[in-house]
C-alpha cells in the first residue's frame, strides 16, 4: 500500500502518467482516504493547469539582461550567505 511520502516522491510522475497502471491503482487507493494527499494533487494540477494558461510576453532586451543580472546577484549573494551559515 501506498503512504503519503510516496505520493510527495511520485506526484510528478502521477500526475504526468508516467506510472504503471497498478501503481496507479495503488495511489488512487490512498487518494479516497487520504484528503491531505488528495489536496496536495488537486493543488498540483491546478497550478499546472493556470501556468499553462499565462500568456508569453516579450521582455525588450535590455529589460531581459537587467533582470538576469539581477538573479545572477541575488544567487551569488545567497551562496555567500549560505556558506557564511555553515561556518
Amino acid at each position: 500500500m501506498v503512504n503519503c511520502k510516496e505520493i510527495y516522491r511520485l506526484l510528478s510522475d502521477f500526475i504526468d502518467d508516467e506510472l504503471d497502471y497498478e501503481f496507479e491503482r495503488e495511489i488512487e487507493q490512498h487518494l479516497n482516504t487520504c484528503k491531505c494527499c488528495l489536496s496536495l494533487i488537486n493543488t498540483f494540477r491546478k497550478t499546472i493547469n493556470l501556468f499553462n494558461e499565462i500568456e508569453t510576453i516579450e521582455v525588450p532586451e535590455k529589460t531581459h539582461k537587467q533582470l538576469w543580472k539581477a538573479i545572477r546577484i541575488e544567487i551569488y549573494e545567497k551562496k555567500i550567505i549560505t556558506k557564511r551559515r555553515l561556518k
